[in-house]
């Protein structure tokens, strides 16, 4: 900063460091269960139990009966970079542990208090505590041979950190996807998961992957067809394979969680190879559908680095481009061996689960678009429909446009009323960084996001007064074509100023048909603009071949994908909206459905702000 003082270069103290690093290694309770299972398959454990109480906050277990840690390591186990995994940079370009950073057990003591208890074979138990760094001493403990740790109280003493952190039955679910995960990568290890005093996932050492498959999906497991390389990939160069197990078209879901991905038997993100395997299935499936996959790459592990990312959940591979090609090449080949008829049922569920982890899908797994399902209540109406028919919208001949009110997709902050459990427009389950829709109050996971159809664009100068809380309706709406915003200077507070004193935002609207043809308003504004920018640049990208040549197609061809990310500056951090493509819509007729409400928007007036106060402050809110 201009005019301060020049402060010295200091070395930080030890505790300072840990909590650094922890804030890599350690994002939230999932990950301190990935890390601390991932341990427990390393030291050679054929049963591993996990407990949880209030989404890990309060208590995370593990327990193994692996080979345990002597009493003499018990304190070097705790500290940064202590690890039995590797012991020089050349074992990096060789590794086959699931760990090998030894930052795990550092990392979490930091930011809660860790009790690590082991014993091995034909010794005494030990124990030693660490309440947020602090470490205690060695004491005696009676535990059978193997290992123990105790996570209690995971960031309450980091409060930044804890408002950050989700619901508890969001991190239940985080930690059953782990623990799937890595049961499936480690088939002859034992996992057992219970929550808040409940058993829900159980899965015993198997001697086949057939029946780890089995355990986690029940009778799916018998639908899923095991890969198979065509002879072009069994000659080709390299000594890169794939193997595993995918569904046939029929069998599908409207998320991505069931692909699973391993690389030489370490789960890794699977992010980066969906686009091999979509092109794999082609148009067997649905736009916005998901086959279930658990899919392992086997290679020399001198052509991939585990070692890019603390959490060890993104890899390097030396042959990508050889890898995923082969990927979507033994897909393909292996589809064209099999009848792509659809099944009726979608037999997609958990079935070794007993949690309701995707409430959402319960009654929605059915081989049809994410755009034409409806939900349970709607199914069991349709056998009114006929009834209804002969007198359909009978009663509202007298409403127009400006009698129905148009939803808008909002993105929660910290300071939304809908997620203050006081305030008057709470909402049950709302969190900031959700997607709410201000009409329904039906809320979105952020994270996983929500499909929707362009159907329109307007950008707009809104005029808003800074007089007290006082109405939340903008003052006027000026197009762009106005000229307006030559009339403005650029105030202190970095907003453009009118003579009058009332300020101008730069607004761009978005006119959207929602996963269930529901129609909506995107607003973006401020930081937000240049998210809009590149949405509207992906969608002038796009370009078909046609009769007469290259074009470019309506807006509402295509689905893109809705999530939202947090974003920072010096100002503070804030919850916005990255956009992805999804593909092209399928269905003719909900093509003409978005064509049918395009053809409206021209006549739509977007009523910024509306009845929430705080909808003109929660686009980039920093907290």
């Amino acid at each position: 900063m201009s005019g301060s003082s020049r402060s010295s270069i200091k070395q930080l103290d030890e505790l300072t460091i840990n909590q650094i690093a922890a804030g890599e290694v350690v994002e939230r309770p999932a990950q301190v269960v990935k890390e601390l299972v991932e341990n427990s398959i390393d030291s050679g454990s054929r049963k591993i139990r996990i407990e949880i109480e209030d989404g890990g906050f309060s208590r995370i277990s593990v327990i193994d009966d692996g080979h345990g840690i002597p009493k003499e390591e018990l304190k070097l186990a705790i500290k940064r970079h202590a690890t039995s995994k590797i012991s020089s940079s050349d074992d990096l370009s060789t590794i086959v542990t699931k760990g090998f950073r030894g930052e795990a057990l550092a990392s979490i003591a930091a930011v809660s208090k860790l009790v690590l208890s082991s014993k091995v074979k034909d010794s005494d138990g030990f124990s030693i505590t660490v309440d947020n760094g602090s470490i205690g001493n060695i004491e005696l403990t009676g535990i059978p041979p193997g290992t123990k740790v105790d996570v209690l109280d995971l960031f309450q003493k980091v409060p930044a950190r804890l408002s950050f952190q989700r619901r508890p039955s969001t991190e239940n679910a985080a930690i059953v996807d782990i623990a799937i995960s890595l049961a499936l990568s480690e088939s002859e290890v034992g996992i057992i998961v219970e929550i808040d005093g409940r058993i829900v996932l159980e899965c015993p050492p198997c001697d086949s992957m057939e029946d780890r498959l089995y355990d986690l999906f029940g009778s799916t497991s018998s639908k899923l067809i095991p890969l198979e390389s065509s002879e072009i990939d069994i000659q080709a160069p390299g000594e890169e394979s794939w193997e595993g197990w995918i569904s046939p078209p029929g069998v599908s879901r409207s998320r991505s969680d069931d692909i699973h991905i391993l690389v030489n038997g370490r789960t890794v993100n699977s992010g980066p190879f969906l686009q091999s395997i979509k092109r794999g299935y082609h148009t067997r499936l649905m736009v916005g559908r998901h086959p279930i996959g658990v899919l392992s790459l086997n290679l020399p592990t001198t052509e991939v680095d585990v070692n890019v990312h603390p959490t060890k959940r993104e890899v390097r591979l030396k042959n990508s481009w050889r890898v995923l090609e082969r990927l979507e090449r033994s897909i393909k080949y292996t589809l064209s061996k099999i009848s792509t008829q659809p099944e009726l049922k979608d037999l997609t569920i958990l079935e070794g689960i007993n949690i309701d982890v995707n409430e959402d899908e319960k009654d929605s797994e059915q081989f049809v678009p994410s755009w034409a399902q409806v939900s349970k209540k709607e199914k069991s109406d349709v056998a009114l429909a006929s009834m209804f028919e002969e007198d359909k919208a009978a009663g509202m001949q007298g409403m127009d446009r400006d009698d129905f009110a148009m939803p808008f997709l909002r993105v929660l902050g910290q300071l939304s009323p809908e997620t203050n459990k006081r305030d008057a427009k709470y909402v049950e389950g709302a969190e900031p960084g959700m997607i709410f829709n201000t009409v329904t109050k039906q809320t979105y996971d952020g994270e996983k996001g929500l499909n929707v159809i362009v159907c329109g664009y307007k950008r707009e100068y809104v005029e808003w007064s800074d007089r007290g809380e006082g109405t939340s309706a903008p003052v006027a709406i000026h197009p762009v074509s106005s000229g307006i915003i030559k009339e403005a200077t650029r105030g202190a507070d970095w907003k453009d100023r009118l003579p009058n004193g009332n300020y101008l935002e730069n607004t761009a609207s978005y006119f959207v048909l929602t996963e269930d043809l529901q129609t909506a308003v995107i607003t973006m504004k401020s930081t937000q603009l240049k998210v809009s920018r590149n949405w509207n640049s992906m969608m002038n990208s796009i370009k078909l071949q046609g009769k007469e040549g290259l074009f470019t197609p309506a807006a509402y061809s295509h689905v893109y994908n809705l999530k939202t990310v947090q974003q920072s500056n010096d100002k503070g951090t804030w919850f916005g909206w990255s956009v992805s493509k999804v593909g092209p819509i399928q269905d003719k007729s909900v093509y003409e459905a978005a064509k049918q409400f395009a053809s409206t928007v021209g006549s739509v007036e977007v009523k910024h702000g509306g009845d929430d106060k705080a909808s003109k402050k929660s686009d980039d809110v920093p907290f």
